[in-house]
């Protein structure tokens, strides 16, 4: 596609005219974008995401687009943010499955959405280096010698660790899901 430049020595000043024309273009393109989003995810808020995403990206590389090239670049850019969500919705279909919980129905998936999102809430509440723990372990999938690697320590201190974080993390979902009158009553941990 033409409508880029990676080539540092041949990309071209871009005045505020060519901004202004970047701008015009995603702003004239984005119903038609929107309306593929929604085709293909089949739901406004991540549709709405990933157009949000496409004019983020033609905004962080507005000094290499063209603007006149600029809308066939943006479907493009577009088609690259679905395949992405679709992705991140197949992983996480494939979590639950490896749960043990496959989705039967549709309150069923959400219902796995809201544990998911419960869950995601009690890792941010962790302290960071458990939250890194968890993240690299269970959502990037590395086994505890990569990840011993990546922290800089042993694979038997990842494991140690790992103990201790699930330990807190049940205790902080345990703490979510409780009762307001009951979690007054004790510490999240």
């Amino acid at each position: 596609m033409a409508a880029l430049t990676r080539e540092p020595s041949a990309r071209r000043r871009v005045d505020g005219r060519s901004h202004c024309e970047l701008i015009r273009a995603i702003e004239q393109a984005r119903g038609a974008l929107l309306w593929v989003a929604l085709r293909s995810l089949g739901n406004a808020e991540d549709a709405e995401d990933a157009v949000g995403r496409t004019a983020l990206a033609a905004w962080r590389r507005r000094e290499e687009l063209d603007p006149k090239c600029a809308q066939a670049w943006l479907f493009g850019a577009l088609r690259h943010s679905i395949g992405a969500e679709l992705r991140s919705r197949e992983r996480v279909r494939s979590r639950v499955e490896r749960m043990g919980r496959e989705p039967a129905s549709a309150s069923a998936e959400t219902s796995c959405i809201a544990a998911y999102v419960e869950l995601r809430a009690a890792v941010r509440a962790l302290p960071e280096a458990e939250r890194v723990l968890i993240w690299l372990t269970y959502w990037e999938g590395l086994p505890s010698t990569e990840v011993a690697r990546a922290l800089g320590c042993s694979p038997e201190a990842v494991r140690t660790r790992l103990a201790r974080c699930r330990k807190r993390l049940r205790a902080e979902i345990e703490y979510r899901s409780a009762p307001e009158d009951v979690r007054g009553r004790r510490a999240p941990r």
